[in-house]
């Protein structure tokens, strides 16, 4: 009989390493893809680095806060430094309702680091919101 998972089986020995929410994650991905298309990926993808470039800017333009590397091209995620540790950042967003990113210091970088990712799903406001946000924290 086939099985979604090995459970039972001790690690060592096991055949495969696949759950069944990789396999629900797959196929998650594959009906979107199918349902975008060709234009349709072209289109989310022109739109997700559209928008990150946009935020970016908003975010490098607010005093203390700078993008990590400004030179180096990117499509939809971005590294920025926080005057203030980007948990403090992560936390005061989360107050307001918003998901500010991934902080970087467990990854190797320092405790200032955050790494934002923008999809085609976000709007304008709310990316403008987020932007505000920040502002608004006045970490200065």
């Amino acid at each position: 009989t086939l099985q979604a998972r090995e459970q039972h089986i001790r690690r060592e020995k096991a055949t495969s390493n696949i759950c069944s929410n990789e396999s629900l994650c797959t196929l998650a991905a594959t009906v979107y893809l199918s349902l975008l298309g060709k234009d349709g990926l072209i289109e989310a993808a022109t739109q997700s680095t559209q928008k990150a470039h946009f935020l970016a800017n908003e975010i490098a333009s607010i005093p203390g806060f700078s993008l990590c590397y400004p030179d180096t091209p990117f499509f939809k995620e971005f590294a920025i430094h926080c005057p203030v540790s980007a948990q403090r950042v992560i936390q005061d967003m989360l107050n307001k309702h918003i998901f500010a990113g991934v902080d970087l210091k467990s990854y190797g970088y320092d405790e200032n680091t955050l790494l934002i990712a923008v999809t085609e799903k976000r709007t304008r406001a709310e990316l403008e919101n987020y932007a505000t946000a920040l502002r608004e924290m006045n970490y200065e």
